[in-house]
Formats: structure tokens, C-alpha cells, sequence
């Protein structure tokens, strides 16, 4: 190709969805380079080829298929993924979890990097489970847990509210609900694996 059809190829595939940041920034600069009359260099012009094919009409037929399955299967899911990758503060997917985060559609390849990682797969798990404990049901801190958590307000038992609560962490047990205590107007939030059935006592006879 000539220098004036590269930028013209350039220029056809700038406003595409397959476009990313980093492809925009490397074709600027050598738009810059070839406007100044330098020839690209043997990788650059193997990078321009690689970003072409990225956003071929197939590449954009296939971006529009993923997000249609995006939102169908995986969006739900993803939030879920985003809240408990804050809450380790790490800074893991970081773009990805940007892009979900602002309602945008993540990358593919980098996305379900995300989703099928041990960790994600454990959170996932656990969070289209169904609840041990469905929403009403009479629930106490277990003996084990230290008086010293949030859980130790469950010491007299309390009532499920939700079940769905986001999840922060990947052990066995860590879904999350949202329980009031009895005597309190203010609900908690703790994980399965800390409470248990409340059995009220029996009473004495006389």
C-alpha cells in the first residue's frame, strides 16, 4: 500500500468498536511519521497489519455477536466479578473492570480471562447457588465465630431479608446475605458460612 492508502485504511477504521485505545494511539503516531514523509519501519508495518485485521468486517460481525452474549449471559455476572475484585483491591483486569463498570462491552479475549480464573469461578459459583437460608428464615451466628465481627450481632438470631448480596470472597460459604437481627433496626451483611438455622428454645414445663 501507499502511504496515502494507509491513512486511508487508517482513517476507514478509526470510528469502529473494535478500535481500542491502543491501536488509536499507535496510528496516530505514524500518521504523524508518514505525514512527515518517513517510511514505517518493517514492525511497525507488521503492528498496522495485525491492527487491520483486528478490524476487519469478520472481526466486527464477531464483536457484535459478543455483545449480544454479552448482555444476555454474562453481564449480570460480571458485576458480580467487578465487586468482588474491589473488594480484594487488587489490581487485576483493571481495564476490563473499567469497561464493565461504565456499561461498556469488555473485550472477549480479555474478559473471559477474567471469568475463568479459579477465584471467578469460586465466587461465581457461589453466587448462583441456591441460599441455604432463603429469604425469611430465622438465622443465628454460629459458636465459632469471633464476638469481635459484625457477626456477633446475629448472638440472638435474626431474619434473612436478601440473598443476593455481593460477594467478597471465594471460600466455600461466602455468599452473601442481608439479616436483621432481632431487637435491631439496622441489617448486616455476612456470609453463609457464619450463621446457622435458629431453633427457637423449648420451652420448660413447669
Amino acid at each position: 500500500m501507499t502511504i496515502e492508502m494507509l491513512i486511508a485504511k487508517i482513517h476507514e477504521i478509526q470510528t469502529l468498536p473494535t478500535f481500542d485505545d491502543w491501536s488509536r494511539g499507535f496510528c496516530e503516531s505514524i500518521m504523524d511519521q508518514m505525514n512527515r514523509g518517513r517510511k514505517l519501519s518493517e514492525k511497525q508495518m507488521q503492528t498496522l497489519t495485525n491492527i487491520f485485521a483486528q478490524n476487519s468486517p469478520e472481526e466486527v460481525e464477531k464483536y457484535n455477536q459478543w455483545q449480544t452474549t454479552y448482555k444476555q449471559i454474562w453481564a449480570e455476572k460480571a458485576m458480580v466479578l467487578c465487586y468482588y475484585y474491589e473488594s480484594q483491591r487488587v489490581p487485576y483486569f483493571s481495564k476490563v473492570r473499567d469497561d464493565i463498570m461504565l456499561g461498556r462491552t469488555p473485550a472477549r479475549h480479555s474478559f473471559m480471562k477474567m471469568v475463568t480464573n479459579k477465584f471467578a469461578a469460586k465466587v461465581l459459583a457461589e453466587w448462583s447457588k441456591e441460599p441455604r437460608y432463603p429469604v425469611g428464615t430465622s438465622v443465628i451466628v454460629r459458636g465459632t465465630v469471633d464476638s469481635n465481627t459484625i457477626e456477633a450481632g446475629l448472638r440472638k438470631g435474626g431474619v434473612v431479608l436478601t440473598t443476593n448480596e455481593p460477594i467478597v470472597s471465594s471460600a466455600s460459604g461466602s455468599k452473601c446475605y442481608k439479616v436483621l437481627p432481632y431487637g435491631s433496626a439496622t441489617p448486616i451483611v455476612t456470609e453463609e458460612r457464619y450463621i446457622k438455622l435458629y431453633r427457637k428454645p423449648k420451652k420448660k414445663s413447669a
